[in-house]
């Protein structure tokens, strides 16, 4: 059973998840404008980093919940590359 301490942490340590999750997506934004508006070409690496990012946003979105990971990654996937006006 949990204590009222140990309850609090965890609300504490998800707040900052959180926090930090959104702080990313910003990032994420920022970067899929800017790239899409100067028309600058994505390394395989730079995408995949992008993609990766979104997916643990919409990880965070849902709770942290797992099992749906592949669906988070599919999603984040089509999100980017839409943004980014690439087509797969």
């Amino acid at each position: 059973m949990a204590t009222k301490r140990t309850t609090a942490v965890r609300k504490t340590k998800k707040k900052a998840v959180v926090k930090t999750v959104k702080k990313a997506a910003v990032a994420v934004k920022k970067t899929v404008q800017k790239t899409a508006q100067k028309n600058i070409t994505l390394t395989q690496g730079q995408l995949a980093k992008l993609i990766e990012e979104r997916a643990y946003e919409l990880y965070c979105e849902r709770g942290c919940s797992h099992g749906d990971n592949q669906h988070d990654w599919y999603i984040a996937e089509k999100e980017v590359l839409k943004k980014s006006k690439i087509k797969n």
